[in-house]
């Protein structure tokens, strides 16, 4: 026993005096408390005085809870996690100053809508877009609205190439109805404007178009049996 404690006198064993101190400072400097401070209630790891990781609660000026982040926090910001609303909204992912910020985010809205993909500045703007419906949009957004990609609608149709406020509108658009008839070509805020209308029989329809029927000079129709 003696020739131990001489040991640990001299160092020999490598544990000192000042590594004991850094250990103990360590231990004070990451712990795990909660704590209240202005309108926040703080539950996790601290270190170095500052919250790293655990559950942060926000309250509004009447006491109620307003935000709560759960995740990790660098400088008083939360960076990375689950953020769950009021309102019953849900932000999941990583964050920028206090909004969604990355390549693999995921927002749910109180109505149920759900927004997968890409964030920048907490606006949502490529990805998957799901309807409480069951509607689909897939592609590039701008505003809430897909700009470019492909809308899918639960009776199986679907809508494809540019967009304007949601409907399509472009030179090369696409439109399959759910009997199988598709259209191809200039599509005017969601009118078929001209191009080739293919039957499930066969059947073309190819030219200009209004009000769904063809229309004008030029256009040709191909039957099943081919005349």
């Amino acid at each position: 026993m003696r020739l131990f404690n001489s040991l640990m006198a001299m160092g020999a064993l490598g544990v000192s005096a000042t590594s004991n101190q850094a250990l103990k400072e360590t231990a004070v400097k990451s712990r795990y408390s909660n704590v209240k401070k202005d309108n926040f209630e703080y539950d996790g790891y601290f270190s170095e005085g500052e919250f790293r990781s655990g559950k942060r609660i926000r309250f509004d000026a009447k006491g109620q809870v307003d935000i709560i982040e759960k995740g990790s926090f660098q400088n008083n910001e939360f960076i990375k996690g689950v953020k769950t609303y009021a309102n019953g909204g849900i932000d999941q992912g990583s964050f920028l100053n206090g909004g969604l910020h990355g390549s693999e985010c995921l927002r749910i809205y109180p109505d149920r809508r759900i927004e997968e993909g890409v964030f920048l500045d907490n606006v949502f703007v490529e990805g998957t877009l799901t309807y409480p419906d069951g509607r689909i949009s897939d592609g590039e957004f701008e505003k809430g609205n897909v700009i470019k990609g492909i809308k899918k609608f639960p009776n199986g149709g679907i809508d494809r190439g540019d967009f304007i406020n949601g409907k399509l509108d472009g030179n090369h658009c696409e439109r399959l109805f759910p009997d199988g008839t598709k259209e191809e070509g200039v599509f005017k805020y969601n009118e078929f404007i001209s191009g080739i209308r293919t039957y499930p029989n066969g059947g073309l329809d190819m030219g200009n178009f209004k009000n769904g029927q063809l229309q004008g000079w030029n256009n040709s129709r191909i039957y099943s049996n081919g005349t």
